[in-house]
C-alpha cells in the first residue's frame, strides 16, 4: 500500500493550531521579519532536558518537539504542554551550564520576547 505525505505549510499549521491566548495571538501578528527570526532562532537553541519556567504551571524539562513543530514540556507538577514558537515566550531559561553555551545562545534563550534586547525581567533568570 502506497502512503502519500501531506505537506501543511507554516500559516495552515499555525491556524489549526495557533496560539490559545488572545495576546499571543495579537503578539504574533504585529511580529515584525526580525522578531520572527529571533523567535525562532530561540526555538532551535531549546534542548531535549533543558529546564524552563512557566509561571502557572512552574519548572519542567523539554522532552522533545511534536509532529507540528511545537517545543513539548513536562512540568514537574505533572502536566505536559505543546508551545508553538511564538508561545515559547512564556517560558524563562533555568540555565545550569552557562559556561558550555555560546554568548549568542545564552542571549537568545533569555530573551523570550524576541525584541533583540534583555530587559531586567528576562535577565533575573539568569
Amino acid at each position: 500500500m502506497e502512503t502519500t505525505a501531506i505537506v501543511v505549510n507554516e500559516k495552515e499549521r499555525n491556524d489549526a493550531r495557533g496560539p490559545k491566548s488572545e495576546e499571543t495571538r495579537a503578539w504574533k501578528e504585529g511580529m515584525d521579519p526580525a522578531t520572527k527570526e529571533r523567535m525562532l532562532t530561540r526555538q532551535s537553541t531549546m534542548a531535549v532536558k533543558q529546564r524552563y519556567f512557566h509561571k502557572k504551571h512552574g519548572e519542567g524539562t523539554v522532552t522533545g518537539v511534536d509532529s507540528d513543530g511545537r517545543t513539548v514540556i513536562e512540568f514537574d507538577i505533572g502536566e505536559t504542554h505543546s508551545y508553538a514558537p511564538e508561545s515559547l515566550r512564556k517560558l524563562h531559561p533555568c540555565i545550569d551550564d552557562p559556561h558550555e553555551r555560546t554568548p549568542e545562545d545564552l542571549f537568545a534563550l533569555c530573551d523570550t520576547d524576541s525584541s533583540g534586547t534583555l530587559e531586567l525581567p528576562e535577565f533575573i533568570f539568569l
